[in-house]
């Protein structure tokens, strides 16, 4: 199949999870032969690297517009929600006009509902239009609603208000559905026509990442990971440094957390003053950093989607403690392939166990590992996507 990827920000480097997901889905989609396309957002002094070249066929490019405190307030005026406004561009339309009169695909994958709203109302008449949709907005919305700052929190109340009408007019551009959890796939199906095809997605690893789990003597050394400018990771790590942590440090007293990922908040500059606190930022090689971890912490109390990190300490065999919400929508079993705690104090104590017993934490990381490599490789998930890649003729 010849297939145009749209969205909207180029997928390279692998900073952050949607990234990783677009790229790999799309290098494993042409690693089984299909002709796969770009048109991706930038802004103007951004330019793509090798890899792209080696995955996609034709790489275009459409200038998206400044994000601005004036694109914000016309959004409160308009029936899209703030994200899309932020996104459209007169560059979008006029690229995707002239790729798409130049040229047929089998299938158009958009990605971001945000994205498929821009498409115009007749474009998948003559293109069948995929849509993977990595997080479920309305969850997000509602998430920041109880957790969100107060500005947060009314930008969420309005596009809440937007919600129902937003999904009535992206479902009806759309012939098929991307979730990445079953709880997400059910959720959307409340708002698609029984003609429109929702599957389940999930995240993943590359095996790359595989590493046998070992009982080898470790230091105590906690571990997090995430892009570390979305306020769903900077409120997971503020809250495991300030009412998980001390609890841990009182019973493991030489307990490091290190905290890695991309474009730190200014928000956690103040816990590089806490003992044992260890704000690294980005890394060149996160692998060397899950081979030093002795547990991996999802301590989330707010997000939706599912979290690529979580499949890469899996495979990397690095025993995980989180809560409810950080595992949700991968296939886990308390006690067996992670240890799930929601109060403070049973994320603490969890997190104690894990470090002190090496068979719990050695059992935990196998069966996990396990897991993934059933489940949980992009290989395999993008030739069961492959296999439904299938659409009727007009």
């Amino acid at each position: 199949m010849k297939i145009l990827v749209i969205t909207p920000y180029i997928p390279w480097p692998l900073h952050g999870g949607s990234i990783v997901r677009i790229f790999n889905l799309s290098r494993e989609l042409s690693r089984l032969g299909h002709d796969m396309h770009l048109l991706a957002g930038r802004y103007s002094q951004q330019k793509h690297e090798q890899p792209l070249e080696e995955v996609f066929t034709h790489i275009h490019y459409y200038n998206k517009a400044d994000a601005s405190w004036f694109s914000y307030v016309k959004s409160i005026f308009s029936p899209k929600i703030y994200p899309t406004f932020k996104f459209q561009s007169p560059d979008f339309y006029e690229k995707l006009h002239g790729i798409t009169q130049k040229e047929s695909f089998d299938a158009v994958l958009v990605i971001f509902a945000i994205i498929a709203d821009l498409l115009p109302s007749s474009f998948h008449e003559n293109f069948p239009v995929i849509l993977d949709q990595h997080e479920f907005e309305e969850l997000i919305y509602k998430d920041y609603l109880k957790k969100g700052s107060l500005l947060e929190k009314g930008v969420a109340l309005l596009n809440l208000m937007k919600i129902k009408s937003f999904y009535r007019r992206v479902f009806s551009k759309v012939d098929m559905v991307l979730s990445v959890s079953p709880q997400e796939v059910a959720l959307t199906k409340k708002y698609t026509s029984p003609s429109t095809r929702v599957i389940c997605v999930p995240n993943g690893v590359n095996e790359g990442f595989l590493v046998e789990p070992t009982k080898s003597p470790k230091e105590n050394i906690i571990l997090f990971c995430g892009n570390l400018a979305v306020r769903r990771n900077i409120d997971a790590v503020m809250w495991f440094a300030h009412k998980i942590f001390p609890a841990i440090r009182a019973q493991v007293p030489h307990a490091q957390f290190y905290v890695v990922g991309s474009w730190p908040s200014p928000e956690l500059e103040p816990l590089k003053s806490v003992e044992g606190v260890n704000i690294i930022g980005q890394v060149d090689d996160i692998k060397k950093y899950y081979a030093m971890g002795k547990v991996f912490v999802m301590p989330y109390y707010f997000g939706a989607g599912t979290k690529l990190k979580t499949f890469e300490a899996m495979a990397m065999g690095l025993p995980i403690v989180s809560t409810s919400l950080g595992c949700r929508g991968v296939d886990v079993v308390n006690g067996e392939h992670v240890v799930i705690a929601d109060s403070p104090e049973e994320f603490a104590t969890s997190v104690v166990t894990v470090l002190t017993d090496g068979d719990i934490a050695y059992n935990l990381a196998k069966k996990s590992q396990e897991l993934v490599v059933k489940k949980y490789i992009w290989s395999t998930i993008a030739q069961r996507l492959a296999d439904q890649l299938v659409f009727q003729k007009s």
